[in-house]
């Protein structure tokens, strides 16, 4: 899901650049992730490197840009891989964590409870939600106001490509 460089931070403060790109669905768990980091230190134009950073970040497998933080560090990383890997829509899920402050253990506590999925309009989602409450609404002259639904059902509305993500607050 997601791909970090590691830059070696003696090499960085010493005028050179040395890191690796490393894409986290290679690895199997976090002490793996470390080893490849540790790897790409020891093998650093300067001698016993310890320190790193993450210099850059991406991911090509969805939509929405996740934030991580130069020292955010391999836990914080590893966790966001694994809950981008596990949920049941990296899209949203990371929409949910932005949308959060990049709170990520309140995006993987709250995620799935609140996620009502992706709609291709907000009216869509109110209509369909009208219905569950209160039946059948097909009868001339019927229309909603999206606002009022929103309102009352307290939920959170998210642009998406082709539509919007729906979230309960909780």
């Amino acid at each position: 899901m997601l791909s970090i460089y590691v830059a070696c931070l003696a090499a960085y403060n010493d005028g050179e650049l040395h890191g690796r790109w490393l894409d986290l669905k290679d690895y199997d768990s976090q002490e793996e992730l470390v080893a490849a980091i540790e790897d790409m230190l020891a093998a650093s134009p300067v001698p016993d490197a310890e320190e790193f950073a993450i210099h850059d970040y991406e991911s090509t497998e969805f939509d929405t840009a996740v934030e991580i933080h130069e020292y955010a560090g391999t836990d914080y990383v590893w966790r966001l891989e694994m809950a981008l890997r596990e949920t049941s829509d990296p899209d949203a899920f990371a929409a949910f964590l932005s949308y959060h402050g990049n709170d990520l253990t309140y995006a993987m506590d709250y995620f799935e409870e609140a996620y009502h999925g992706l709609w291709s309009s907000i009216e869509d989602y109110a209509l369909e939600f009208f219905e569950d409450v209160y039946g059948d609404v097909n009868f001339p002259g019927f229309r909603i106001s999206v606002d009022t639904v929103a309102w009352e059902s307290e939920h959170t509305v998210i642009d998406a490509r082709g539509g919007v993500y729906v979230f309960s607050c909780i």
